[in-house]
């Protein structure tokens, strides 16, 4: 079947994934900013959407309303005269391993004053806020001319030095309304595209004025849900105002979401109607090249401009970076000081004119999103899409529910003969030239199930799930019943098990049962002896080897003469007492006895 395009109005008719293949494809749905930065065809679209101009521009509107960025770019050009001077106090606490940058920089700067440079920078007296941060520009600017002699870097290694660079601007003066973090979530707003639904993006790093106790923001509900782009909750607890984004990326993803970071920062300023303001973007070129726009609104589109683009390998330009850095919080300071003076007009015209609802929402669970390098195939049967070495693709999460326990089929199952009648938009067939068949001629498509079937098989799960707590409980009750008929069984073990000791014999009538690990002392046919003196008790429950066994006395022998006695007068009994007591006999394990033998043997 040829493949069929859908008329966009913002673009012209492509098809869903244009990626060159000749293979069958099917409609993927873009939820990831990563996926549609790396899309020209797609992000395109969706700049349209949003009304975004993907040119930059060169040159400045003459509008005073761009005066302060003339200026920013006549400050990044003024340097203090001390640079031009490496013996200077200022450039003389320098680490030693900088100090080849730092004679670099002031030659260069000499030979541009006094050549045809010159108006390329002007010189003025001090600047103690530059002197201070020297150092660092000195180590970023180092460690980017190590990267390119150092087989094992990567990206990140590049990355945290200008990270501290921006975090030492935002922090090295004291003050706290403008901050800088690092991965920080940024809302994007809402399309009506079909096939792209991008909720939110992860930016490297984001600068932003914070403004705590700020009233319109703290007493309108509809303010605090639009003004929130930053962040991963639905609200901020202070108002947030995106003033920078910063992207790291080396290539045309880099700069695709450094935009997606302006339109989210220009898309909050829409919850102030009378407020103007900019958001800049600074997206990494190459390895050593930062790249600087700024954007704001004119008119209903989102345009960009250049602001310049600065090496980090090189002490002049990468001074001048810096130097843009501290005019992007200058303008911070000017919004915030803006904002904070026209509270009480905002929160009337908030009143008045309530901000719409803007934010994109989370992608639909039917969604899915397609890498670039990955094809989708068609069955050659049932035409229904097969990802590369991976099963067939289902419309919906579970292709069969299986059905209940007691054999009644599952209210949401369907008979696997049920023809697919709905229509679901993210797993259409690829668009083509012709008209769209019908629904129930699509494969894997079904009607949406009416309210009323809903509803009936609500009321047969809840029906379902009270069954099985009864059972539930009804089981409970006969595990207690068990676990009290084993208790009484235990405890009558237990008195039968009192009465057979009860019956033995003293310790003076026969054996007993050797000493256990556990310590004790106890009688043996070898302490227990007739006609002879107390049987030896060891001291420790540890056998005989004991280091702190006491000296054994020898056993008296009788005397050689005595007279004859009867085997009778070898049974032990009470004196004063006529009764004999009864003998223990030894265990015998041939009978079925071996608890005793093999207690009596084992300690032998």
């Amino acid at each position: 079947m040829a493949p069929r395009t859908t008329t966009r109005s913002n673009s012209a008719n492509r098809s869903p994934r244009d990626d060159g293949s000749s293979r069958g494809t099917i409609t993927t749905h873009i939820t990831s900013a990563t996926v549609l930065a790396g899309k020209d065809n797609h992000f395109g679209d969706w700049a349209s959407a949003v009304k975004l101009n993907l040119h930059v521009h060169d040159q400045l509107p003459s509008d005073s309303f761009f005066d302060p960025i003339r200026d920013l770019l006549e400050q990044s050009k003024r340097f203090p005269r001390w640079l031009t001077n490496k013996e200077s106090p200022e450039l003389c606490y320098i680490a030693s391993g900088y100090r080849t940058l730092r004679d670099r920089l002031c030659t260069y700067l000499l030979s541009s004053i006094t050549g045809q440079n010159f108006r390329q920078y002007t010189l003025h007296d001090s600047d103690p806020e530059l002197c201070a941060a020297m150092g660092t520009i000195f180590q970023l600017c180092y460690h980017t001319t190590k990267l390119h002699t150092n087989e094992n870097s990567t990206e990140m290694d590049g990355r945290f030095f200008i990270d501290g660079l921006i975090a030492h601007v935002c922090e090295s003066d004291g003050t706290a309304y403008m901050k800088y973090n690092t991965k920080q979530k940024l809302r994007l707003p809402k399309t009506r595209l079909e096939n792209v639904n991008v909720p939110a993006m992860i930016a490297d790093g984001v600068t932003y004025i914070d403004i705590p106790n700020f009233e319109p923001y703290d007493t309108s509900p509809p303010l605090r849900e639009a003004a929130s782009a930053l962040g991963s909750k639905a609200f901020s607890k202070t108002l947030q105002l995106v003033n920078c984004v910063v992207e790291y990326k080396r290539d045309t993803d880099g700069a695709h979401q450094a935009m997606m970071g302006i339109v989210s920062g220009l898309y909050q300023q829409q919850a102030f109607r009378n407020v103007r303001q900019f958001v800049f973007g600074i997206s990494q070129n190459n390895a050593s090249t930062l790249n600087v726009v700024v954007a704001t609104w004119q008119g209903d589109n989102i345009k960009v401009y250049n602001v310049g683009s600065y090496s980090l390998a090189h002490p002049a330009t990468a001074v001048q970076f810096y130097l843009v850095l501290r005019e992007i919080k200058r303008r911070a300071k000017s919004d915030h000081d803006c904002l904070i003076a026209c509270s009480n007009a905002l929160a009337v015209d908030i009143i008045d004119f309530p901000p719409q609802k803007w934010w994109a929402t989370k992608a639909l669970p039917n969604t899915r999103e397609q890498p670039p390098e990955t094809q989708d195939e068609l069955h050659p049967t049932t035409g229904q899409g097969r990802q590369s070495g991976g099963a067939p693709y289902s419309p919906t999460p579970f292709s069969n529910i299986p059905s209940t326990r007691s054999g009644v089929p599952h209210p949401y199952s369907r008979p696997p003969s049920c023809s697919s009648q709905r229509s679901v938009e993210t797993c259409s067939q690829p668009p083509s030239c012709g008209p769209s068949p019908p629904p129930q001629h699509l494969p894997g498509m079904e009607l949406e199930p009416s309210l009323g079937a809903l509803l009936k098989a609500v009321t047969t799960l809840t029906a379902m799930v009270g069954s099985l707590q009864d059972q539930i409980r009804a089981q409970g009750q006969q595990i207690n019943k068990l676990k009290a008929i084993c208790k009484e069984t235990a405890d009558l073990l237990g008195d039968k098990d009192q009465g057979k000791a009860q019956t033995q014999p003293g310790p003076l009538t026969g054996p007993i049962t050797p000493p256990t690990q556990t310590g004790g002392e106890a009688y043996s046919p070898a302490t227990v002896r007739p006609g002879l003196k107390a049987p030896f008790r060891p001291s420790r429950g540890t056998g005989y080897d004991s280091e702190e066994e006491e000296d054994r006395q020898a056993p008296k022998r009788e005397p050689c003469n005595t007279p004859k006695q009867g085997l009778s007068s070898l049974t032990p009994f009470d004196s004063g007492s006529s009764v004999k007591q009864p003998k223990m006999e030894l265990p015998n394990p041939y009978k079925g006895d071996t608890q005793g033998y093999y207690k009596v043997v084992g300690w032998w």
